[in-house]
């Protein structure tokens, strides 16, 4: 199963349709290598949730990759000794410390980097990758459809500085019984995340 975010709307491609959401495109007769005629004007005027039900969702998720810029990115759930994880404030939302790979950056480094810029933490343990995430977004007058890997990681640095360059105002350690207040206020894809860890 493949969910994109395109703004707080979101795509949905799998085998089974368990979403009793509005059905985009039913492929399920077809074969698995079957092109699905989806465009990328209809993927980008999607509204609420819309599910494509398809043999191979790979496959179909592949086509739709093919129809926009690529753009490679990671980030961290970062969690301390006292089970607290760590957010950052930036343009009015709450949200993960994340960033696009540097040129032949692997996506662990990458994740490291961003969580240790974006938060000014200096020790950090990677642990396992955690999650994967598509958003489509418009970035210099062309739609890119951004993959982010999410690492969980390790930290108890208390000394957390905001990289306001990047306009993070804010950056918190906090915990689970605190997400309440983080998902009335951020991104769709990043709720997704962080209703995972309750």
């Amino acid at each position: 199963m493949y969910k994109i975010y395109i703004n707080q709307n979101v795509l949905v491609i799998s085998q089974l349709d368990n979403f009793s959401q509005e059905v985009l495109h039913n492929a399920t007769n077809n074969s698995e290598s079957a092109v699905l005629p989806i465009s990328k004007n209809e993927i980008l005027n999607i509204i609420g949730q819309k599910n494509i039900i398809c043999a191979n969702p790979t496959s179909v998720f592949n086509q739709i990759k093919e129809q926009f810029s690529l753009i490679n990115a990671a980030g961290g759930l970062v969690k301390n000794s006292q089970s607290e994880y760590l957010f950052i404030f930036r343009r009015g939302k709450w949200d993960l410390p994340k960033g696009k790979l540097d040129e032949g950056e692997d996506f662990e480094t990458a994740a490291i980097r961003e969580v240790q810029e974006e938060c000014g933490i200096s020790h950090i343990e990677l642990g396992d990758l955690y999650h994967m995430s598509y958003h489509i977004y418009e970035e210099n007058s062309d739609w890119v459809l951004k993959q982010t890997n999410w690492y969980l990681m390790k930290s108890d640095d208390k000394n957390l500085i905001p990289q306001l360059a990047e306009g993070i105002t804010q950056t918190a350690w906090l915990s689970t019984n605190q997400f309440e207040k983080v998902r009335e206020n951020t991104y769709a894809s990043i709720d997704e995340i962080i209703s995972k860890l309750l």
